[in-house]
């Protein structure tokens, strides 16, 4: 008979230390962020109106950026290239006027916005869910708070399908949960 082996978990804040056991002390960066979502998570349900108009335009710029990049980079390959590659200015362009229609008219990417968000937010809570059935079935970490987090995600990413028109006070619940959430997760380990 085999003695049995012993395996033992690590992370990457214990791999390599000499004392095994996990550490104890407060992780700031943790601590900050936290605080930082859950600040921007008042600041959605606080002035709603104001932080859609706010992203929507952000995304109309970022978008007009973008494709004028895409546009100088095509304009310089085209000088290496064959004359029948004009056409890959064709999607950079129609970008370059999407842009220019949030930045003109932010209410258009309101909508938009709200099934993305929704939509990422329901993956954020299925991964989470996930996630946390996997840790689980090994015995890493206790998951019915993962769980909750996930179906309380899920909840408000369908919630931003249904009301579009709340979809930044939404937003801001999760993003004030999240960050909560993100803050207790720095606090140092009991004994």
């Amino acid at each position: 008979m085999q003695p049995p082996i012993n395996v033992r978990v690590v992370s990457s804040r214990t791999e390599g230390r000499i004392d095994p056991e996990p550490v104890r002390s407060t992780n700031w960066t943790m601590l900050l962020a936290g605080f930082a979502l859950a600040c921007l998570g008042l600041v959605c349900i606080l002035a709603p109106g104001g932080t859609l108009l706010g992203i929507s335009t952000l995304t109309g710029v970022g978008i007009m950026l973008g494709s004028l990049l895409s546009i100088l980079s095509c304009y310089r390959a085209n000088k290496y290239l064959p004359a029948g590659f004009a056409r890959s200015y064709v999607m950079p362009s129609i970008m370059l006027v999407m842009g220019l229609m949030l930045v003109m008219s932010p209410i258009i990417g309101v909508r938009i916005f709200s099934v993305m968000a929704g939509v990422a937010v329901i993956g954020f809570g299925v991964f989470r869910i996930a996630s946390a059935s996997f840790f689980a079935l090994f015995s890493l970490i206790p998951a019915a708070g993962s769980w909750l987090g996930g179906l309380i995600a899920i909840v408000l990413g369908v919630l931003m399908f249904i009301w579009p028109q709340y979809m930044a006070i939404i937003l801001g619940v999760f993003v004030l949960l999240f960050g909560v959430d993100t803050f207790i997760s720095g606090l140092p380990l009991k004994r």
